[in-house]
């Protein structure tokens, strides 16, 4: 989530999205394209359907 620090601003709501995802890799949190929208993040320069595309690819990486 801190390679996107110029699209999320605000440290605590990456803090946020990154626990989320962190649920969500251990299996019991919700995918990046839900957890972007009920973290209700403050996005800059990308759409919430561009960093969810993104943070899936990150997220296959990691699974792998």
């Amino acid at each position: 989530v801190e390679k996107f620090k110029e699209n999320i601003p605000i440290m605590n709501d990456r803090n946020r999205l990154a626990f989320n995802l962190y649920n969500f890799v251990k299996g019991n949190g919700e995918p990046p394209r839900i957890s972007i929208k009920t973290t209700k993040i403050k996005l800059v320069g990308i759409t919430e359907s561009e960093l969810a595309k993104k943070l899936d690819e990150e997220l296959q990486g990691i699974k792998k």
